[in-house]
């Protein structure tokens, strides 16, 4: 047993998909299958049905619970030292709403490596569901997401307010409103076109400020 197959394990337990638990660690699917039944065979336990998407079974997720305090143990033993040495280092695991990334990361990513050489960054895209599950589990450090989620276990930090502004020459009619999934619809009628655009990674009511825009007469 190694920290590398505890390692895979606990990325498919949280993606549920071999191939793409694979491009998160960085290796060929055929390499983390076979780590995966390795343990499998050494522990002599399944740990993961092989549906779609994967099932971890009732023993598999006592060993991916164990294998995340594992984890989270040898990372602090190395934060641990790198303190002792007045360095800033280790691996820093962040999860971004992919209506976020690409916009909010270049403002920060490079200074922030540059500030840290030797803090090794991890930046995935993943939905609010996702992020708040790896937050728990401990896959996560932080995340990056809509708020207010109003979980008492998790702690949250106010970043910014978004502003979704809208441009139309003709509108005559712009409404707004929460559906029972708590997704974000705006509909907009003009004389010329109807759209109706959805937020779908918001899981609570957030601040949002919408501008108006209608031509001159």
């Amino acid at each position: 047993m190694t920290l590398t197959q505890l390692e895979y394990v606990v990325a498919l337990d949280a993606v549920r998909h071999f191939a793409k638990a694979a491009e998160r660690c960085h290796i060929t699917q055929p390499s983390l299958s076979m780590q995966v039944q390795n343990l499998e065979e050494e522990l002599g336990v399944q740990i993961f049905l092989r549906t779609n998407p994967v099932t971890t079974t009732e023993t598999g997720r006592i060993v991916v619970d164990q294998a995340i305090r594992i984890l989270s143990e040898a990372e602090a033993l190395h934060q641990l030292v790198q303190q002792e040495r007045n360095i800033i280092a280790g691996r820093l695991k962040i999860g971004v709403l992919p209506t976020l990334a690409p916009y909010l990361l270049p403002h920060f990513l490079q200074a922030f490596i540059s500030e840290y050489p030797q803090l090794r960054l991890s930046v995935q895209e993943l939905t609010t569901e996702h992020i708040i599950r790896q937050l728990r589990n401990g896959s996560l450090d932080a995340g990056i997401l809509a708020t207010p989620l109003n979980h008492a276990d998790l702690k949250e930090s106010f970043l910014f307010n978004e502003e979704l502004i809208i441009a139309d020459p003709g509108i005559s009619i712009c409404s707004w409103c929460f559906d029972e999934q708590l997704t974000i619809r705006l509909s907009i009628k003009s004389k010329n076109s109807s759209m109706t655009y959805k937020r779908w990674h918001t899981v609570k009511p957030s601040p949002l400020t919408i501008h108006y825009f209608s031509a001159i007469p």
